[in-house]
């Protein structure tokens, strides 16, 4: 979360009354490449769900899980 922070994505808060919290919030910018980032994944699977068939979409995932990536 530091770097997350460091990298201008997040900003923390503490709660008042509990130093043991904090508030995490996106920042603009991290809401930015969240968006971004959302937006490349829906286009990767529509262009999955062009190419394969839904039992071949379902294999590729668990090969992938396999892997653990």
């Amino acid at each position: 979360m530091n770097s997350l922070e460091k990298k201008g994505l997040i900003s923390k808060s503490e709660i008042s009354g509990d130093k043991r919290s904090n508030k995490v919030e996106l920042t603009k910018e991290g809401e930015e490449i969240l968006e971004n980032t959302l937006d490349e994944v829906t286009s990767y699977r529509e262009s999955l769900n062009e190419k394969l068939t839904k039992e071949e979409i379902e294999s590729f995932f668990k090969i992938l899980d396999k892997l653990e990536l």
